[in-house]
């Protein structure tokens, strides 16, 4: 997996937003880090369709997804996992810790 960093650049207000016009799906063992004063509360993923977070990877921030969302074996959310707009969409979880910030 890879690491991906997130720099505030000291501004403890700066938000980040990532959004994906269909699906967003982190490899396993990856990791998202927060450097100077980034804050897991104000880190948003936005998917068009599906999330997947891979066994044993770290992800922080927000999960906004339109049909599911899915954290593999092993995997952590300092954040929380959120369903927009699907009647029928659903957070499956296999063995993880979600930490809310």
């Amino acid at each position: 997996g890879g690491i991906l960093y997130l720099d505030a650049q000291g501004d403890a207000e700066a938000v980040f937003v990532i959004r994906s016009a269909t699906s967003i799906t982190t490899e396993a063992t990856s990791e998202v880090v927060l450097t100077n004063s980034a804050h897991a509360n104000n880190i948003f993923w936005v998917a068009g369709s599906a999330i997947t977070l891979g066994t044993d990877s770290r992800m922080q921030g927000t999960l906004i997804a339109s049909t599911s969302i899915s954290l593999l074996t092993n995997a952590r959310l300092d954040g929380r996992a959120l369903i927009q707009g699907a009647a029928s969409g659903q957070i499956s979880l296999d063995q993880n810790i979600i930490v809310i910030p």
